[in-house]
């Protein structure tokens, strides 16, 4: 079990995850991200999320990997 935090941001906010969660290994982590992103996208509703990004972080809060929203949920048309 790893302990991981997710964040979200862009260039004028950042959504702290303090808690974070315990995932099995990094696939679960990615997984439980792109979820997360799908989840975030949708309540931004309308608003142009080109502009994040999930940062995965372990609890030392050494980045683990960035996964941008449009690489989860496309591109607006």
């Amino acid at each position: 079990m790893t302990h991981v935090h997710f964040h979200c941001s862009n260039a004028e906010r950042f959504v702290s995850d303090p808690r974070g969660t315990d995932v099995k290994d990094l696939i679960e982590a990615h997984r439980r991200a792109a979820d997360l992103v799908r989840e975030f996208a949708a309540r931004l509703g309308p608003q142009d999320y080109r502009t994040w990004a999930l940062h995965v972080t372990d609890g030392d809060g050494n980045e683990l990997f960035l996964m941008p929203f449009w690489c989860v949920v496309g591109k607006p048309h």
